[in-house]
């Protein structure tokens, strides 16, 4: 799955996009591009000087996403940031996220024809930002896959779910769905 990518969008680089992006950029089987967008200058200063994506965008609008043709995306923002973004999003490539409240998200979603499906890594800290990048934060790291939650429950695509569920396992993630 990973050795197939050939540009990833991280929107939300921060402690943890920041911690994926360093992941995908040390992955054997990964020589995609990564797009990183930040909301700050110094998110972006941090990025550069790590070496962590290819493209770095400041407070871009999501519903632009699709020029750079993404084949992958992951949303790193805040759950009420991500709300927001995901009626906005006009992309066709599976899209996840590294939220840990559900309903809302879920719920957003519902009313999208993205192909979305949400993703409960379970790992973090209390530190935020691209600078409390953590190298091995996701190895061994239980990462739920989400299939809609409550009355958000949706019958995603199989296909859509396997990709996302063996993206987060080829970073070390054991996964539970």
């Amino acid at each position: 799955m990973i050795s197939s990518l050939k540009r990833v969008v991280i929107y939300g680089a921060g402690m943890m996009g920041a911690s994926l992006a360093h992941a995908l950029r040390h992955h054997a089987q990964f020589s995609g591009e990564i797009i990183a967008v930040v909301r700050s200058d110094r998110s972006a200063a941090a990025l550069r000087e790590k070496g962590l994506a290819d493209t770095i965008l400041v407070d871009v609008d999501p519903a632009t996403l699709a020029q750079y043709e993404p084949d992958f995306v992951v949303l790193g923002t805040p759950v009420l940031s991500l709300v927001q973004m995901l009626p906005l999003l006009r992309l066709d490539c599976p899209v996840t996220d590294m939220g840990s409240t559900r309903l809302a998200i879920e719920r957003a979603a519902r009313g999208t024809t993205i192909r979305f499906a949400g993703s409960h890594p379970m790992c973090g800290s209390e530190n935020s930002g691209p600078e409390a990048l953590v190298p091995d934060l996701f190895v061994n790291r239980l990462c739920i896959i989400i299939n809609g939650i409550e009355e958000a429950v949706v019958d995603r695509d199989a296909d859509l779910l396997d990709s996302i569920e063996t993206f987060w396992k080829e970073l070390g993630m054991p996964t539970f769905r």
